[in-house]
């Protein structure tokens, strides 16, 4: 997966490799950082608390990585997140409210996951927020209103109907 604007200059580039858990990260002339992991058959993701030097990442790209367990609500630290892929994955749960602390979030992609509840309304404060799938999942309750109004959305799939 390349994150927007293209791939990463190979000098500009860090890798790491933790556990079962491989990553790379690259730091562009920009003060963007952009963040891929990749896991290896079978990994189980485990919660830490973002390490400080994640406090400007601005892409999250976890799709198709096997990851099981709620979504964890340390995710709402990311303050300056654009971009958070963890679609086709076995995350379960509800959506976290800390969500709603993305302020800079433009996509999210939690399709196709297992994540059960109800929609936060509070997404809809996302000032910025111009794509958001949750299709593929076992969500319920009905659709906040306000969100069906985001340009690039996935909700006609879910089955709910919009809130009064």
């Amino acid at each position: 997966m390349v994150p927007r604007g293209g791939p990463c200059e190979p000098e500009k580039m860090s890798g790491c490799a933790g556990g079962r858990l491989l990553c790379t990260a690259c730091a562009r002339s920009s003060p963007r950082l952009h963040l891929h992991l990749a896991a290896q058959q079978g990994a189980r993701y485990t919660r830490h608390r973002p390490a400080e030097d994640l406090a400007e990442l601005t892409f999250l790209g976890l799709t198709r990585n096997e990851l099981s367990g709620p979504i964890p609500p340390e995710l709402g630290d990311l303050a300056n997140l654009e971009e958070l892929r963890l679609d086709e994955n076995r995350l379960e749960g509800e959506l976290p409210p800390e969500l709603d602390n993305l302020i800079k979030l433009e996509q999210l992609h939690l399709d196709d996951n297992q994540l059960s509840g109800e929609i936060p309304a509070e997404l809809i404060d996302l000032p910025d927020l111009a794509l958001l799938y949750l299709s593929g999942n076992e969500l319920s309750g009905c659709i906040p209103a306000a969100l069906l109004d985001i340009a690039d959305n996935d909700l006609d799939k879910l089955g709910l109907e919009a809130c009064r």
